[in-house]
Order: C-alpha cells, then sequence, then structure tokens
C-alpha cells in the first residue's frame, strides 16, 4: 500500500486521532481489545518529512500502555511488516530488529503478505525460522513442499473468550515467485471458516486484499466479525460495517495503531465494537527499554552503511586499476586500436587534447 502519507497525516495530527463511527454508548469496559498493525514497509524509525511519526519504541510504548488499561488484549499484523526498497543496504538488519520488536511488543498472530514473500530469504531467517511469533497463512504454501509456511489461522484465549485470527493474501499482490504457491482466497475461506466457527466465539480476518475484494468476503462470510484489510488506499480511514462484520483499515508506515474494543454477550458473541487509529506521534514519550530497541538499530544502521561504502569503494578502485593496467601494457598505437575497437576513440582524443598531450603521430582517428 503506497499512499501519500505526509500531508494525510499532518491532518490528522490537526485532530489528534481518528475514531470509528460505529462507537457505542457504553460505559462497562469492553471484554476484548484488538490491537492491529499492518503495512510498516520495514520502518523501524519515525517517518514523514514534516512530524515524523511512527517508529517501533512509540509503538512498543502504546502497546504496553493498552495492555494495561484493558483486561483482555490482542495483538495482531496483517502483514507488509517486511519491505524490499531498491538501494536497501540494511535490509536484513531490518528483518532483524523488527523481529526482536514484534516478540518483545509480544504479537499474537502475524500475517504473510506479498512484502514477505519479496523479502523471502530474510523473512525465511528471521521469522519462519525461529520460535516466538505465531504466523499465519491460509492460502499461501511453500511450493516444493505443498505445507503452510505457518498456521492458516490460530485460536487465542483472553479471558473467557476465544479469539480465532486467520490471514489472507490476495495472489494479484503478490510477485510470481517459484517457491510460493497462492491459492484462492475464497476457497481458502470455505475450507477453514467452519472448523474455525466450533472453536471461537470472536473471528478475525487479516484481510490483505484491497477493500473491494475485503466487502465481497464480508457479504458472502457474515460469521466473519471484524476484517482487517491491508494494502488499499483510502480517502478516510473510516471503519465501515457490512451486515455484523466491522471492517476498519491500515496505513501506510506504521505511523497508527489500530484499536478495536469488543463487548460480547452471554454467549461470548461479538455483540457491540467501536474502533479507532491511533497517531504515534511525538507527544508519545518512548519508555527507555524500547527506545534502546530503536537507538541500537539506528547505530548499526550508519555501521552497515559505512561499511557498504567502504566495500563498494574498494571494488570501484580495484576495478579501475584492473582496467588502468590493461592499457598501461600497451603501446600508444595499441591503446589508440583498442580505443576505437572499444568506439572510445573520440573520448581518448578529446582526453589528449585536454590534457594538452599530443597524439603519436598517424594515430587512427587522429583529426589533422
Amino acid at each position: 500500500m503506497k499512499i501519500q502519507v505526509s500531508i494525510l497525516f499532518m491532518f490528522l495530527l490537526l485532530f489528534g486521532f481518528i475514531t470509528g463511527v460505529y462507537a457505542s454508548e457504553t460505559t462497562n469496559p469492553p471484554d476484548l481489545a484488538v490491537i492491529y498493525t499492518g503495512n510498516g514497509e520495514g520502518h523501524i524509525e519515525p517517518a514523514g518529512c514534516c512530524s515524523k511519526i511512527g517508529g517501533m519504541a512509540r509503538r512498543a510504548t502504546k502497546i504496553k500502555e493498552l495492555r494495561e488499561k484493558y483486561k483482555n488484549v490482542i495483538v495482531l499484523d496483517s502483514g507488509d511488516y517486511l519491505w524490499k526498497n531498491p538501494g536497501d543496504t540494511v535490509h536484513e538488519l531490518r528483518a532483524e530488529h523488527i523481529h526482536k520488536s514484534f516478540i518483545n511488543m509480544g504479537y499474537d498472530a502475524i500475517n504473510i503478505a506479498d512484502g514477505e514473500i519479496a523479502s523471502q530469504e530474510d523473512f525465511f531467517k528471521y521469522f519462519s525460522t525461529k520460535p516466538g511469533l505465531p504466523i499465519i497463512t491460509s492460502n499461501i504454501t511453500l511450493s516444493n513442499k505443498d505445507q503452510n509456511i505457518g498456521s492458516p489461522y490460530i485460536i487465542k484465549q483472553t479471558g473467557n473468550i476465544k479469539t480465532a485470527v486467520i490471514g489472507l493474501v490476495s495472489p494479484e499482490l503478490a510477485e510470481k515467485n517459484p517457491d510460493f504457491t497462492i491459492s484462492d482466497p475464497i476457497e481458502s475461506i470455505k475450507k477453514y471458516l467452519p472448523e474455525i466457527k466450533t472453536k471461537a466465539d470472536v473471528i478475525i480476518l487479516m484481510s490483505h486484499m484491497n477493500w473491494k475484494q475485503s466487502m465481497e468476503i464480508a457479504k458472502n462470510f457474515p460469521d466473519i466479525d471484524i476484517i482487517v484489510v491491508g494494502h488499499d488506499e483510502y480517502k478516510t480511514f473510516d471503519p465501515e460495517k457490512i451486515g455484523k462484520t466491522l471492517m476498519v483499515k491500515n496505513a501506510s508506515g506504521g505511523g497508527l495503531l489500530g484499536v478495536i474494543e469488543v463487548w460480547t454477550d452471554q454467549s461470548r458473541m461479538a455483540e457491540k465494537m467501536e474502533s479507532r487509529l491511533e497517531i504515534l506521534s511525538n507527544e508519545i514519550k518512548p519508555l527507555p527499554e524500547y527506545a534502546k530497541l530503536e537507538q541500537d538499530f539506528s547505530e548499526q544502521k550508519k555501521l552497515y552503511e559505512r561499511n557498504y561504502q567502504e566495500e563498494e569503494a574498494k571494488k570501484q578502485e580495484e576495478e579501475a586499476k584492473k582496467e588502468a593496467g590493461k592499457y598501461l601494457k600497451m603501446t600508444p598505437q595499441e591503446f589508440m586500436k583498442q580505443m576505437e575497437k572499444e568506439n572510445r576513440l573520440m573520448s581518448a582524443e578529446k582526453f589528449f587534447e585536454k590534457n594538452n598531450i599530443n597524439m603519436p603521430p598517424n594515430s587512427p582517428g587522429k583529426t589533422n
């Protein structure tokens, strides 16, 4: 999901936060609080052109605050926490620190999306092969094993409430990769939903699909209580209700944190819900233990980038020496013939003229 976040967030900052339009007047505390993120796109530090927002330290501090506020909490990410930008020399370092940060924040489930597929090597190294983070995907399998990378869904019990979380990604979004097979999302929902309904009180779908596709799922599968939608562009961040299903949105860059409060009835089924998006602005003062994680990344990033630049400079120097050595072994006549062969004669002649050097007599291409 790519949107012009700087102008949007400057507007949002004027109003402090965004509140869902489906707020209830219930004064009783909610039975469940769902905290969600998505489309972080590899951001660890605050980002933005003017008022920098987001950052893992602020996010962790806010999540800790919300855990203290609510009795029953579940923390989720809908995908694209990794993102491979061209020229990013510290992508592996980002993956390592995002993994550490997610464990530190106690995420209960993270979905796989196109960002993780594009970051395949680092995703496997730091996420799928290490314990501590439940990975969900109901429609991605490894091509050579025909196995899910993670679990199709999880069941998380918080207090008396059992919450199911299932993950999807649209095949249209992910780059073609021979190592992954992405099946039809609708068929995946049909496969797992009947089973989930027998195990859970509240059902959440992490839908890394566009809004329209997610809306069709809400219409066709009304047993889903909440759909967190990623990878799309929005004019507003207002949630929407399709039947009893609450659909909520994400923004790119990790600048917002979503909160959904859920009140349940006597049978522990979702009865009322309200949602809001909170801006991770500089008003949030990170706790020292979380600030250190971000600071460690910043320092290591500078070291990685400096080492990379030094290595690149050495490579260029070696290549230049190698090329220069080849030409230095030639006689002037051989050099000029080689320049003519390489179609570089005119540039060679200009070089001699610029440096006031006489070209050898009868050199090929010499102008009189």
